[in-house]
């Protein structure tokens, strides 16, 4: 097993044999390790039947909220600080080479009801930029508070890359129909992603849409090859995983994974000296600006 499987089932095992009610629990897979170990704090004999009823088929961030609303604790001092130097063990001898320490992954934990604790690791140069925004908004934020400084940066954020990557405007322009057929112009893009939401559209035969946020990509509801439009009634939003499945239903699996080897190997070509890119940039601003649009929010994994 590993650390983290042990540790979970030594916890299940220590609360089972405080609250034997729980075995059964476990038994029928109304509940899972995961959330015993996250709701371990809470369970009481007084509470353990509305608890566990209430985190059955729950996910593990669904537990965590419920704990927060349980247990909130109170909100966290917004702070830089250097982490420690990690030394060397002393049975690491001088000849063997050092090994680099682990940096813990970003987290995002719940900590009360609509409140959250955020946690990384950040550099040198994130730090100074970070501390010079905090000297930039001191008018704004006398405080200092650091979330108002990232919820700033991430709003600014969300904006310029919601108006690359989805079309967003805050000018209503009259739309042109598009003279290359099945092309999709920024209008058909931002419609699509207004009537889906930034969520993939794939709705399995039990009913449950596909809660996929990441890695979405435009589809030709009618693909591109067999005649489609590019017009918004004829895309849809899909994660990678379920428009690569659509295209293999129409095109087979063959032609999709030709259709990827292609791509990949011309993106391996040598690329074009830094001076043409510059170049190219300042005479055909927007034509650059489209181009790294649709190759970072793709659309259409087969070209159809």
């Amino acid at each position: 097993m590993s650390e983290g499987e042990a540790f979970r089932r030594l916890a299940a095992a220590r609360l089972v044999r405080r609250l034997p009610v729980l075995l059964d629990a476990i038994a029928s897979g109304q509940i899972h390790l995961s959330s015993l170990v996250l709701l371990r704090d809470v369970l009481t004999e007084s509470n353990v039947d509305e608890i566990v009823a209430a985190a059955s088929g729950k996910t593990k961030r669904e537990v965590e909220q419920l704990v927060a609303r349980m247990a909130p604790k109170p909100d966290v001092e917004g702070s830089i600080r250097k982490l420690p130097d990690r030394r060397p063990s002393s049975s690491t001898t001088s000849s063997q080479a050092p090994t680099p320490s682990r940096v813990p992954p970003s987290q995002l934990q719940a900590i009360a009801e609509r409140r959250y604790k955020v946690q990384l690791t950040a550099n040198e140069v994130l730090r100074d930029k970070l501390e010079l925004a905090r000297a930039l908004m001191s008018h704004q934020n006398p405080s200092g508070d650091l979330a108002i400084i990232v919820e700033r940066a991430v709003e600014l954020l969300i904006e310029k890359l919601s108006k690359e990557k989805l079309g967003t405007t805050s000018r209503t322009r009259r739309s042109k129909p598009s003279a290359k057929h099945g092309y999709v112009t920024r209008a058909a893009r931002r419609e699509a992603f207004e009537r889906d939401g930034m969520q993939c559209s794939f709705v399995g035969a039990n009913g449950e849409r596909c809660p996929a946020r990441s890695f979405l990509e435009l589809d030709h509801v009618t693909p591109r090859a067999l005649g489609g439009s590019g017009e918004a009634e004829n895309l849809r939003v899909l994660c990678r995983a379920h428009n690569g499945d659509a295209a293999e239903r129409v095109f087979g699996r063959a032609h999709v994974e030709a259709r990827i080897r292609t791509f990949r190997k011309r993106s391996t070509r040598r690329p074009r000296s830094q001076r043409t890119v510059r170049r190219t940039a300042q005479r055909f601003p927007a034509q650059v600006q489209r181009r790294e649009s649709s190759h970072l929010y793709g659309v259409d994994v087969a070209r159809r």
